[in-house]
């Protein structure tokens, strides 16, 4: 009967091990997307780019409530853009990720409307 429980437990040992190694080194990034009243935007593009390239690592849309989350990041330097059609494109400030980092909260990423001036517009009809 030792035996058994010797192997159980060197088994749960090894288990709970692997669980705790693959969380490693794996981080969450929150944050939000809003208007410059301040009101959630939500269904915005979010994308999480690479500091040293701007190549992208992932790109999801904010949720209803403006925010959203990546989830396991490996440690790096980043920065996340935030776009939708009729606004002007935004981008955080350039964040590291260190090892052992469970959770990193943005500040939010405020959309500005842009707004175009047509050169001239003709109306023509006909009968």
């Amino acid at each position: 009967m030792p035996k058994y429980s010797t192997q159980v437990s060197l088994s749960f040992f090894l288990l709970s091990w692997l669980f705790n190694f693959n969380a490693f080194g794996q981080t969450s990034i929150n944050g939000r997307v809003q208007e410059e009243s301040g009101k959630p935007f939500p269904f915005a593009n979010v994308l999480l780019l690479n500091a040293k390239d701007s190549a992208l690592v992932k790109g999801m849309l904010s949720a209803e409530t403006g925010s959203y989350r990546f989830e396991n990041i490996k440690p790096g330097s980043y920065l996340v853009a935030s776009s939708a059609v009729g606004y002007k494109q935004t981008y955080s400030k350039f964040f590291l990720i260190e090892a052992g980092e469970t959770t990193y909260q943005l500040n939010a990423l405020v959309l500005e409307g842009s707004t175009r001036e047509l050169q001239e517009v003709a109306v023509m009809a006909k009968k």
